[in-house]
């Protein structure tokens, strides 16, 4: 585990050995929570004032008596999770994450170059909408099924969109024009991702190959590898679910669940980070915008697309109101 370079190792171990001695009080297993006082605590050297108020402790004559004198309720009381809290001024943020740490941790950028966001439907159709009014620019619709996905390149000059006709096609944003229809696909097109350096993009599809192509539609290479990290929580069984990698330097992981609910969760150790809730079905695609790390979107099959940020937006208008209770906006 990661401490931060700054933090008091002394404290940290006080904390965890005060909590360790409570609930041993608190079990009424006086003799080995006097060992830990004496053999635990004591060697840290950090509170004198601290340790004689817990060897004060020793003289409660029950779980209720020792709760009521400590201001403390218990192991099976939220005790725990502000030994967590407290514990996380310790920790380095990449490693553990603090209560309502998804808005605390996602840094405030400007947002002034971030205009458009894109959907893609099942009526076959892709619509680019402005953000700031949330009317539609462009509505593409030259694909022939449903629609699965769109994805904008680095630069926002380009849209890709894949289908269930076993097609891929780049778009110009500007336009609204198909620059570029990629045919070469056995099983439906499911989902694309940009080179950082907007060059080059990958296609996957439910032939499970990864493709890698250029900008003119050039086929670069081909793979059929399945690393991956699992993360736990979300319920996907009957749909598709598309996730997304977002956040300050790419550290969050984000999804949505059949349970109607976004999660996140943080990229390096695989902990949630947080469960919003807001849709009313199905929660089938998210995606981080690109230019503001606490800014992403999801849609969902309650047809709607929320915008969701940690501050609010004055000028938005839609159905991207509200006040979440972790003080995230949408």
């Amino acid at each position: 585990m990661e401490i931060h370079q700054d933090a008091d190792f002394n404290a940290l171990l006080f904390c965890l050995r005060q909590q360790k001695f409570l609930e041993l009080l608190e079990a009424r297993h006086i003799s080995k929570a006097l060992q830990v006082l004496r053999t635990e605590l004591t060697p840290l050297n950090h509170s004198i004032e601290k340790l004689h108020f817990l060897s004060s402790l020793m003289m409660c004559l029950s779980a209720d008596d020792l709760k009521e004198h400590a201001g403390w309720d218990g192991a099976h009381g939220t005790s725990r999770q502000q030994l967590l809290t407290e514990l996380s001024k310790f920790i380095s943020p990449s490693i553990m994450l603090p209560a309502h740490r998804l808005a605390s941790l996602l840094q405030q950028e400007s947002i002034s170059n971030v205009n458009y966001t894109a959907s893609a439907s099942r009526d076959k159709s892709i619509i680019i909408w402005d953000v700031e009014n949330f009317q539609p620019l462009h509505t593409l619709a030259e694909h022939s099924k449903e629609v699965t996905y769109v994805e904008w390149s680095p630069d926002d000059s380009r849209l890709i969109s894949c289908s269930q006709d076993r097609q891929a096609k780049i778009w110009d944003t500007k336009t609204g024009k198909c620059l570029e229809t990629l045919k070469e696909f056995a099983e439906p097109v499911s989902s694309v991702s940009w080179h950082p350096n907007g060059q080059s993009f990958v296609t996957g599809s439910m032939d499970e190959y990864m493709v890698e192509w250029d900008l003119q539609g050039t086929q670069l290479r081909k793979t059929r590898d399945r690393k991956y990290k699992r993360a736990r929580g979300q319920i996907q069984d009957k749909w598709v679910i598309r996730g997304c990698f977002g956040g300050t330097d790419e550290h969050f992981v984000l999804s949505g669940s059949e349970d109607s609910n976004i999660y996140v969760w943080h990229k390096q150790n695989g902990q949630l980070v947080e469960k919003l809730s807001g849709h009313a079905g199905t929660v089938n695609c998210v995606t981080w915008n690109p230019k503001s790390s606490h800014m992403f979107a999801s849609a969902g099959d309650d047809k709607t697309i929320r915008i969701w940020s940690r501050a609010p937006q004055n000028q938005a208008k839609g159905k991207m109101r509200g006040l979440l209770d972790n003080g995230y906006h949408r």
